[in-house]
């Protein structure tokens, strides 16, 4: 598992340094300002993909419940804020509520996970 999580932290790393180069290299000039909530969601890849492996620990032992919880509950404060964070601070907002949203589910699910 640390593998994986010094390369997503590596990919996360870089994604922060240069997130608003990398969308004006794949996507053209206009869409730079777009780097800002590009670097937002670069942080969920630290968190979600070493996490990724965790969760089949759940299904392998028979703990799906958990996700039966925590899918709904995840759908409705995503939803919470971006109401909250939309008007406020737009798109960026949106990035925000969902790395807001996958910190809090994953810790749910990663404590479900170590109690196997």
């Amino acid at each position: 598992m640390r593998p994986v999580f010094w390369g997503s932290a590596a990919l996360t790393a870089g994604s922060l340094i240069l997130g608003t180069q990398i969308m004006a290299l794949l996507y053209g000039a206009p869409y730079a300002d777009a780097g800002t909530t590009f670097k937002i969601l670069a942080l969920t890849f630290v968190i979600q993909t070493p996490v990724i492996i965790g969760f089949n620990v759940l299904f392998a032992a028979n703990k799906q419940r958990a996700f039966l919880w925590s899918s709904p509950a995840a759908a409705a404060s995503n939803a919470l804020l971006n109401i909250a964070f939309i008007p406020l601070w737009g798109i960026e907002g949106a990035a925000l509520s969902t790395l807001i949203t996958q910190i809090i589910c994953n810790a749910y699910l990663w404590k479900k996970m170590q109690e196997i």
